[in-house]
């Protein structure tokens, strides 16, 4: 597995403008970088859960039809090259995520393209999952302060 370029994906991917962080930035501006947290942490929770879902559904194609697994890749690589690199609740956090394409799009990417292919532990699977839903969160948190600063101005 080429981890530098599974890692350059998860970060900016993360990274870059989206629903997530301007939700993020937009939840701080309101109510401070602290009231932007349980945003973020539903962020956390309702990418996981995704991730998790996207591992079970591409192990499940690939179980099922292995054939699909070249045209998995093309089309999820066909997306890599087209992306450009709410409430400010928990809960809404955590349905935001099942409403995000991108969220869903970059989960089923990064288990279809990077780490299946490579790896088929249960465990260090969902270790892929929560370290894609973690750098969610740090993404989530770095334009929440950016968000709280803007509002300082």
């Amino acid at each position: 597995m080429d981890y530098a370029a599974f890692a350059s994906y998860v970060l900016l991917m993360v990274f870059a403008p989206g629903a997530n962080t301007i939700t993020a930035m937009s939840c701080a501006s309101r109510g401070g970088f602290m009231g932007a947290m349980p945003f973020c942490a539903g962020l956390f929770l309702g990418t996981f859960v995704i991730e998790c879902a996207a591992a079970l559904f591409c192990s499940f194609l690939y179980g099922f039809i292995p054939q699909i697994q070249p045209a998995m890749t093309v089309l999820c690589a066909a997306y890599i090259l087209w992306t450009r690199g709410g409430s400010g609740a928990f809960f809404g956090g955590i349905a935001m995520q099942f409403l995000n394409a991108g969220v869903i799009l970059c989960a089923v990417t990064s288990f279809s393209v990077f780490i299946l292919p490579h790896h088929d532990d249960a465990r260090v699977i969902a270790l892929f999952a929560f370290a894609i839903a973690a750098a969610g969160f740090v993404s989530a948190c770095c334009w929440a302060a950016f968000g709280a600063a803007l509002e300082k101005f």
